[in-house]
């Protein structure tokens, strides 16, 4: 059986005691979200000496705490941090949709080559459905998919997505994966829960039309949908594997799968979400069947909270790991900002380090240091 490591989170400069008898080999990572600036770059700029300088100080200050890798989110809104046919460069980066960083240079290659000569393995996060974070159509680059491929796009909740129904979609979004995976040094690719959208009370996802059309053999929209994911997730494994088959994939969903009372074999939670029943993405399954080589589910709840105890998951996870690697998520970005009074408490996050360590299914426990700033990234 491979090694199984659980993820945890940490505050970054948050100074807790989480390094005392840690264990001799342990991987120590952050997200780096590029939307909306939250991390990198926290102020877009066309210059790219500029750009440059904003993360070459990023991977100084990870190193400084520890840390030895990062997930840096290159796709964040169907446009890219780096150059490519398939999408315009992203407003994130040089302040403006279609607008290319100057002088000429490659932003994740050089990213890249700089997580490397720090020792830093480099994720390459991508949102692969998300295609606007408004219904700001006037902004977008005229290469934009929304332009390219209007018939793509489905509104929801006041944005356009890239429609998990149609082939050409999820062919589309194998291609973004296949180009990035073969022509830059990734150490793997990762997606986030965003998968079909978190549902909005009294609007329902447009694609009824989709599925007369495409879910014949369905005797639900449900199964439909989540046929539709596991579709992309198999392609884009089989495609990784392909291509380079040491570069993993790996998936970060919801911390809950299913609630028990919906499944026997859910979690003993009470969730308002699931990532199996709202976002159609069947994470056991891709687990099981071998399409991707690491999940780190979102455990967003602390240790003892009624409708999702954090440690109850831990152990549930823990037991559907199928010989991949687990990785458990913390919310850091809950100390002392959250009505829960356990995120008052100095030694919440360090008792959930301590809480993974002792787990009889871990080898090596990990750390994925967040910035406070991210309490926005998943919205």
């Amino acid at each position: 059986m491979r090694i199984l490591h659980l993820f945890t989170f940490c505050l970054l400069f948050f100074q807790i005691n989480a390094q005392i008898d840690a264990p001799k080999r342990e991987f120590r990572a952050v997200w780096v979200a590029s939307v909306a600036n939250i991390d990198y770059p926290r102020q877009p700029s066309p210059n790219s000496i500029a750009l440059q300088e904003q993360f070459k100080t990023l991977l100084e200050q990870y190193k400084q705490v520890g840390l030895n890798a990062i997930i840096v989110q290159i796709r964040p809104t169907g446009d890219a941090l780096y150059p490519t046919e398939l999408a315009p460069w992203s407003k994130y980066l040089a302040g403006r949709q279609g607008l290319a960083p100057a002088p000429d240079y490659d932003p994740l290659k050089f990213m890249i080559d700089e997580a490397h000569k720090m020792g830093f393995e480099f994720h390459a996060w991508m949102n692969p459905y998300r295609a606007t974070m408004d219904l700001d159509t006037l902004s977008l680059a005229p290469n934009h998919a929304f332009h390219a491929h209007r018939d793509w796009m489905v509104r929801y909740g006041g944005r356009f997505y890239f429609n998990p129904a149609l082939p050409q979609v999820r062919q589309h979004i194998n291609d973004i994966v296949k180009e990035v995976v073969t022509k830059y040094d990734v150490d793997a690719i990762h997606f986030d829960d965003y998968f079909y959208p978190y549902k909005i009370k009294d609007e329902v996802f447009p694609d009824s039309i989709d599925f007369w059309r495409y879910g014949a053999r369905f005797s639900n929209i449900e199964d439909w949908r989540r046929s539709n994911v596991d579709s992309l997730i198999e392609n884009i494994s089989t495609t990784i594997n392909e291509i380079k088959p040491y570069v993993k994939f790996g998936i970060s969903p919801f911390g809950v799968w299913r609630n028990k009372d919906k499944d026997p074999s859910g979690s003993d939670t009470r969730a308002g979400a699931t990532t199996y029943d709202d976002l159609y993405a069947d994470v056991v399954k891709w687990m099981r069947l071998g399409w991707i080589d690491y999940l780190i589910p979102q455990l967003y709840w602390n240790i003892g909270f009624p409708p999702a105890d954090h440690a109850t998951l831990v152990g549930w996870w823990g037991s559907r790991s199928y010989e991949r690697d687990l990785y458990i998520g913390h919310a850091a970005y809950k100390v002392q900002n959250d009505p829960q009074p356990a995120w008052n408490v100095p030694d919440e996050i360090p008792k959930q380090i301590q809480l993974n360590r002792r787990n009889a299914l871990t080898k090596a426990a990990l750390f994925l240091v967040q910035n406070l700033s991210l309490k926005i990234a998943w919205a």
